[in-house]
């Protein structure tokens, strides 16, 4: 009998990693064929030092699949950038807190997709321009006038950025095209 009992939960283990191994791959697909969106857009649709559609990509992924692989999007997306079309380092370091705080906000405010738009406005707006000015100034060695020298030209672009991927999100949930349990949404 007690044999049994474990092969039950050996197997009901090795289905649960088989299982997870799963949800982490559509995961990690979803992320890149979303990054991969976000780069086109950026590229094709320009807006002087501004990358809304980054934004609409970092709030889909936080509140789709979390701020792990929103982040690394973020990161791949904005090395992409620097390498393909020379920027500066503050396309990586802007965008190091807003999924982050976009999935906080999401999960603090009820699931609330604005509230994932403000937590991203606010985590790139406000502290990855604070970021962004250090490290211009230790790194590059710029002489930048001041410590939120960054924010006027980060927050617009954070905004009209979040709040679409917030509509986007809003707009797939009401054409049922993804549920609030979905397993993105774990």
């Amino acid at each position: 009998m007690a044999k049994i009992r474990l092969i039950v939960v050996v197997t009901k283990a090795s289905e649960d990693c088989y299982m997870q191994r799963g949800v982490q791959l559509r995961k990690g697909l979803f992320t890149i064929f979303s990054s991969l969106i976000g780069l086109v857009l950026s590229t094709i649709v320009v807006f002087p030092n501004m990358a809304p559609f980054q934004h609409m990509v970092d709030v889909i992924l936080a509140i789709l699949v979390g701020p792990v692989y929103a982040t690394a999007a973020a990161i791949i997306v904005g090395l992409i950038r620097m390498l393909l079309e020379g920027r500066p380092a503050v396309a990586v370091t802007s965008i190091l807190v807003g999924p982050l705080l976009a999935w906080l906000a999401y999960r603090i405010f009820n699931r609330s997709t604005l509230a994932a738009a403000f937590g991203e406005t606010l985590g790139v707006g406000l502290f990855g321009a604070m970021i962004s000015f250090v490290v211009m100034q230790v790194g590059y060695g710029l002489k930048l006038p001041s410590f939120w020298f960054y924010v006027p030209y980060f927050t617009p672009s954070a905004l009209v950025g979040s709040l679409l991927g917030a509509f986007v999100v809003k707009a797939l949930r009401q054409l049922t095209m993804i549920k609030k349990s979905d397993f993105l949404d774990k």
